[in-house]
């Protein structure tokens, strides 16, 4: 979908209209803002995927070498591989 020339000065006009000046204030306010994500972003729990970060769930090889042997598998599989040794 496409926006006419009247509707995309429109949703600028709203934009600009909906920002905050800038100031000391407001910088400090974004700059702890973004650090309390990327502390979210870091604190990933213990059986998280190294690789995407989903939980990764107790499973049994089921045919193979390691028939009957557990392992952790990635709960976002087959998109994810990522295993880990029990």
């Amino acid at each position: 979908m496409l926006l006419t020339e009247s509707e995309a000065a429109e949703a600028c006009r709203k934009i600009q209209a909906g920002r905050l000046k800038p100031s000391i204030r407001t910088h400090i306010e974004h700059v702890r803002h973004v650090k309390s994500i990327v502390e979210q972003k870091q604190q990933q729990p213990e059986n998280a995927c190294p690789k995407c970060g989903k939980p990764m769930i107790l499973r049994t090889a089921k045919t193979g070498n390691n028939q009957g042997n557990q392992f952790w598998g990635c709960s976002g599989y087959p998109r994810c591989r990522t295993v880990k040794a029990v």
